[in-house]
């Protein structure tokens, strides 16, 4: 039997995160710099507004037996819009017949908070430690008849991971982040839908900067993992995605 998280420390974990985390400053003011702050007074952008097509894959990986197993399965193709700012990340992608996925329709939607921790570097080559908080909604139905039946799980979790930023010149830069993510989900329409997720992401910019007056470039590779591990095993999946990545920043 799976090892679910109960209902008062679900509840505690909740209060721990809307009543603290909050309060916390989405950049670290440290001895070394405020990273927002430097990029800004260096004239490099800091926000980005991006599109990627996402190559997913969402595979079932519970008890063959269960009522419905594997029902939710596709890969596809499916597109991503997503805003990036100091601290702050919002995303939302969407998919269906319209990308090529027959009898599914899936939609993902969520944001990411940051407090970024310098930890070493010069102006050129600089490392630091983000803490990430996470929370996110995903559905996925299907045409086939199965009543109201349909994967509807929301999640919270928390991450640190690493990131390596380089600039090579004043109009390119790069940018690596890795971070697995911990966390709990449930399904928002039955009680017995609480469990646990971990993720891990890969992130991966090139940025061209001052292309167009203030206007720059994004150009990346994002890898991303989910794995659901739910009450009812009928909606125990993982989700693999491999995100092709087009933006501007200013």
């Amino acid at each position: 039997m799976k090892k679910l998280l109960s209902p008062p420390k679900s509840l505690f974990l909740y209060f721990l995160i809307f009543t603290f985390i909050p309060l916390l400053p989405l950049d670290s003011h440290g001895q070394m710099f405020s990273v927002g702050d430097r990029e800004r007074e260096r004239g490099i952008p800091t926000n980005s507004l991006s599109l990627s097509l996402i190559a997913a894959d969402f595979s079932f990986k519970g008890d063959p037996s269960a009522i419905n197993a594997g029902i939710f399965e596709f890969s596809g193709v499916v597109p991503r819009i997503r805003y990036e700012a100091p601290g702050l990340e919002l995303f939302l992608s969407r998919g269906g017949s319209f990308t090529g996925l027959d009898d599914i329709d899936y939609f993902d939607m969520g944001f990411k908070i940051q407090r970024l921790i310098p930890l070493t570097g010069s102006e050129k080559v600089r490392l630091a430690l983000p803490l990430l908080l996470k929370t996110s909604f995903t559905t996925v139905s299907t045409d086939q008849p199965l009543g109201a039946v349909q994967f509807e799980q929301a999640t919270i979790d928390a991450s640190a991971g690493l990131r390596l930023a380089v600039t090579f010149s004043e109009q390119f830069r790069f940018r690596s982040e890795a971070t697995p993510f911990f966390g709990i989900t449930f399904d928002t329409r039955r009680t017995s839908g609480t469990g646990s997720i971990f993720e891990f992401e890969s992130q991966n910019r090139f940025y061209f900067d001052g292309l167009f007056g203030s206007l720059g470039l994004s150009v990346g590779y994002d890898l991303e993992f989910r794995s659901y591990n739910v009450e009812e095993e009928r909606f125990d999946y993982n989700l693999l995605g491999h995100n092709f990545l087009l933006g501007i920043t200013f």
